[in-house]
């Protein structure tokens, strides 16, 4: 065998192994991202008066896979007794490392009437029915990936 062949037998070895790793790289990835769990942790009116409501939303963002993802937007609305309370729309650029969780807390003040009313009416029956909708986008190395979610969060007093 001469040089040449040579030379172009190792650089296609090298080559198709390097196609083989980027693509167990992305199945890994897109398997870890299908994988990702995110639920309320709490919803915590601080403050209700009949004129301003604070509310701090905890949700946890758990990775299981076996890879780090990085979440680049979290987009959500949130929902008290089937009325849309408020919204969110965040761009953490936060790397999530396998087998961790992303902690999101955000505080927001509430002055809309109707929306003080239903709060006030939850608090009046005691009838908190949390639901958050909405996605987390993901970006990778070579694709990006919206994963949308749809929870519910009963709580009381």
């Amino acid at each position: 065998m001469n040089r040449v062949a040579k030379v172009s037998l190792v650089f296609s070895v090298f080559f198709l192994s390097l196609l083989v790793y980027v693509g167990v790289q992305n199945v890994l990835i897109y398997d870890a991202l299908y994988k990702v769990n995110i639920e309320i942790e709490k919803v915590i009116a601080d403050e209700l008066t009949e004129t301003k409501a604070i509310l701090s939303v905890t949700m946890n963002i758990f990775h299981p896979g076996l890879v780090d993802v990085r979440i680049t937007r979290f987009l959500w609305e949130i929902y008290l007794n089937d009325e849309l309370i408020g919204s969110n729309d965040a761009h953490p650029n936060k790397l999530i490392p396998p087998s961790k969780a992303y902690i999101v807390t955000k505080q927001f003040e509430v002055k809309h009437t109707q929306t003080l009313h239903t709060l006030l009416q939850a608090h009046e029956q005691n009838k908190w029915v949390w639901r958050i909708v909405g996605s987390a986008r993901f970006d990778t190395p070579l694709f990006k990936m919206e994963i949308p979610f749809d929870k519910e969060l009963i709580s009381s007093d």
